[in-house]
């Protein structure tokens, strides 16, 4: 797939087959099947009809993902309308021998993409590209370092071009040298590790048999990196490839470390302690197979090797000393853990995964992980039919793209109090669900919804990104509970209303949130005219919204009285019949809720209470009145007690003060807006003891709801608390 440039070949899947007279073609967009499909017949409903040997069917704008208009036109091999298409190079490489040189690339570069590519087993290099049309493609023989040939060359679509060239480099080379130990007798047994660039060709691990540490090997001439390896010495890592075009002598002494073992095969022990192991080959671990491994151990990854696991795997760091794998690599096609579904008992805790490229992937399985963090990371998980429940850890990125978790074919991805930052939270697609609770995401891509895709956040934030969450909605739904939204560009972002292809089965509700200092709160990206039966269903309740664009009556399908300000809430606040209130949330820079906040006691009277027994409030954070008074209790010299609560008609406060507490007592009641109400003065004896003070409430005015009240004396600190007055 070049972008949404699709083209089908035998050599890729020697099964397909299309019938070119009655038949349908779906489309996929890399990961899925997508909406969109191409009908080729003569009978009704066809996109296309019969298509003749030698004639093309193109996607007329495929570099835009969110346009799919398809072309028939009839030509033969000349199947294009935008200024480039598919076109591919065959590159012969010989030396002056004639024999094949598969150990090296060629690099293709034009005004629309680079490319590097490598031989295949046939010896012969194919690269596949879009070709400009009115404008060459450079084509050069590289060998790591060096360009060795350049070609300028102006391909049609749809063609092949054969070049080549002879060049002046042998079949194989040596490679001698010697590799000591320090501190040794003997300096035998150390490795030399050899891996091509050319992907197609396998590793190689030669022993050094020689008691000085001498080797000479042979090898075919290419691009390679190398690595000198020995238990109990730290290895000479090279991260990047050099060309190895004639003979090379090596003098390398490897420094004592005694933690250090390196994995050359497959075999692995069945419980794996303190130690640094370096793993050059893959590792597997079979059914019926249990591995452990504990605290003090980290794993090094020079090269692509990969873990297969069918057993059961058991990694149990400890806060204090976690378990690491660490890729030396910048991060390349590398896959870590292979999970398959025949595997059990799949634990991870007190764990770091870090700039490996695929962390793991996971097919028909379930994995636990708990104290976790994964950093630069490419994708961190990538499900078919599977589970992930991750508890408690970080996913930081040094880019907004990394750490993607997937999850495909009805997988299940659970997220409880992890940080996101600089990260991707999750990408949904086909009946898959993720969970969010008690997360915060912070400064990332967008958690993307696709076809029958579910995504649940309860009493988690989401800061500072630029969208928090993208759907390509058909048939998915969105729930939000007690949630934050502060400073994101848009909240959401609808991609697919567009084109007539918006399903209306798409639910998003959103209930106890708050919506604050957001640019949109709901942002539409579509092309067509927007109409009721193309918005989604909202079920928007108890809900604060503060956003530059927030939501209106236009936004849902059925909540078509939202916004409109037409009754109060419990807090006497203006809201609409959902109970939505649009105003200042009153939050801390912590995005706390301060002590005079509408979010406060405003949300569903239905849902369990908040930990201080009162009314749910709004957003991801509670107030929690109880402790504050708690703290206040044991702190100052001075204690109240009000009662009854609620109350009707008088409302009661004894004031409990030490020694030498005196002066008048001024108590005054709020509403949650901050607007005082009443007032009373009470004056306090010198002598310690508990004074009463009666405050009326009867012919005040006061609606029911939620009051705060405080009480001030001279030289001493504010007290306060929560009061609800039924009328």
């Amino acid at each position: 797939m070049f972008s949404d440039f699709f083209y089908f070949e035998s050599s890729s899947d020697p099964s397909f087959e299309l019938n070119r007279l009655c038949d349908t073609i779906w489309i996929s967009n890399g990961f899925q099947m997508s909406k969109d499909y191409i009908v080729i017949g003569e009978g009704p409903g066809a996109d296309i009809p019969p298509i003749p040997i030698g004639v093309t069917v193109v996607n007329y704008d495929y570099l835009d993902y969110y346009n799919y208009f398809w072309i028939y036109d009839d030509k033969v091999n000349m199947g294009f309308e935008e200024e480039f298409s598919m076109a591919t190079v065959k590159y012969v490489a010989q030396n002056t021998d004639h024999n094949p040189l598969s150990g090296f690339s060629i690099k293709t570069n034009n005004q629309i993409e680079i490319s590097e590519t490598f031989a295949g087993n046939d010896n012969f290099y194919y690269s596949h590209f879009l070709s400009p049309v009115n404008d060459s493609t450079e084509v050069c023989f590289f060998n790591g370092t060096d360009t060795l040939q350049q070609d300028f060359v102006y391909i049609m679509p749809g063609d092949t071009m054969v070049i080549g060239g002879i060049f002046d480099i042998p079949d194989s080379i040596t490679i001698s040298g010697y590799c000591t130990l320090q501190n040794a007798s003997s300096h035998g047994g150390s490795y030399l590790f050899l891996e091509p660039k050319n992907q197609h060709l396998p590793y190689s691990i030669f022993p050094n048999a020689n008691e000085n540490g001498y080797f000479d090997i042979s090898i075919p001439s290419g691009i390679y990196r190398k690595d000198l390896l020995h238990d109990g010495f730290e290895p000479v890592i090279n991260v990047e490839f050099s060309a190895y075009i004639s003979d090379e002598t090596i003098n390398i002494e490897l420094i004592e470390n005694e933690n250090i073992i390196n994995i050359i095969n497959s075999d692995f022990s069945q419980t794996v302690a303190d130690g640094h192991y370096y793993c050059f080959a893959d590792v597997d671990i079979p059914e019926n197979t249990n591995v452990l491994i504990e605290e003090n151990t980290a794993f090094y990854f020079p090269t692509n090797s990969t873990w297969n696991v069918d057993g059961s795997l058991q990694v149990n760091g400890t806060a204090e000393s976690q378990v690491s794998f660490i890729s030396l690599l910048n991060p390349e096609p590398h896959l870590f853990l292979n999970i398959s579904g025949s595997s059990s008992d799949i634990l991870f805790e007190n764990c770091v995964f870090n700039n490996l490229d695929t962390v793991i992937k996971a097919d028909d399985n379930s994995i636990v992980m708990s104290n976790v963090d994964f950093s630069n990371n490419n994708i961190a998980y990538n499900g078919y039919n599977s589970s992930l429940l991750i508890e408690s850890g970080k996913v930081m990125g040094d880019a907004e793209n990394k750490n993607y978790f997937i999850g495909s074919d009805g997988s299940n991805i659970h997220f409880s109090d992890i940080n996101f930052e600089m990260s991707n939270p999750v990408s949904l697609y086909g009946n898959s669900r993720s969970y969010f609770n008690r997360c915060f995401i912070e400064n990332c891509d967008p958690a993307y919804i696709y076809n029958n895709g579910d995504l649940y956040a309860d009493y988690s934030v989401f800061y500072n990104n630029e969208y928090a969450i993208i759907g390509e909605f058909f048939e998915s739904t969105c729930h939000i509970n007690h949630c934050t939204f502060f400073d994101n560009y848009s909240c959401f972002l609808f991609e697919s209303i567009q084109n007539n292809n918006y399903n209306g089965n798409t639910v998003i509700n959103m209930t106890n949130s708050l919506f604050s200092d957001n640019n949109f709160t709901i942002w539409f990206q579509y092309n067509n005219v927007y109409n009721v039966d193309q918005r989604p269903e909202g079920n928007i309740y108890h809900t604060l919204f503060n956003c530059n664009y927030c939501v209106s009556p236009h936004t849902f399908k059925y909540n078509t009285a939202l916004s409109i300000l037409d009754t109060v809430n419990s807090n006497n606040d203006p809201c609409d019949i959902y109970y939505n209130i649009f105003m200042d949330p009153l939050l801390k820079d912590d995005l706390h809720l301060t002590w005079n906040s509408p979010c406060i006691n405003a949300g569903d009277p239905n849902a369990p209470k908040d930990p201080d027994s009162t009314i749910t409030d709004m957003g991801a954070y509670f107030y929690d009145l109880t402790a504050l008074i708690d703290e206040v209790k044991r702190t100052n010299p001075v204690s109240v007690n009000s009662y009854p609560n609620p109350a009707t008609e008088i409302v009661t406060f004894d004031i409990s003060h030490q020694k030498g507490v005196s002066g008048t007592a001024i108590i005054t009641l709020y509403n949650l807006n901050g607007v005082p109400v009443a007032t009373n003065y009470q004056e306090l004896p010198p002598s310690e003891s508990i004074t009463r003070c009666i405050m009326p409430l009867k012919n005040r005015g006061l609606a029911t709801g939620v009051y705060v009240y405080t009480i001030e004396i001279t030289g001493q600190e504010t007290l306060g608390g929560k009061l609800m007055v039924v009328k």
